[in-house]
């Protein structure tokens, strides 16, 4: 199995690999352009919410929303990479309260 975290954390990826350790540059996944291009704008938007504070918290439901459609993408899109046994298990990761979501 291969187990991603979608993790919009200060300094990451956006995607970082649960098992082996770090994170992965979203090119290594072989994801369509656009949806690269769409993950790197959700980070950039996480990354302003997360330096305002996560103040608003409608606001972050709706990111954090976006993060899980990633997630649901992310493995939509690999289910004809390889990983060790087939199964790609994808969560996000919630920076603002710390926890899987």
């Amino acid at each position: 199995m291969k187990y991603l975290i979608v993790d919009a954390s200060f300094n990451g990826t956006g995607i970082r690999d649960q098992y082996n350790g770090g994170y992965l540059h979203v090119t290594q996944l072989q994801l369509t352009t656009d949806f690269i291009d769409s993950i790197k704008s959700w980070l950039a938007r996480y990354d302003i919410k997360r330096r305002q504070g996560f103040n608003d918290s409608s606001e972050i439901d709706r990111i954090d929303a976006e993060g899980k459609e990633n997630c649901r993408k992310i493995k939509s899109e690999l289910v004809d990479a390889e990983a060790p046994d087939g199964t790609w298990q994808v969560e996000i990761y919630n920076s603002s309260i710390r926890r899987i979501i």
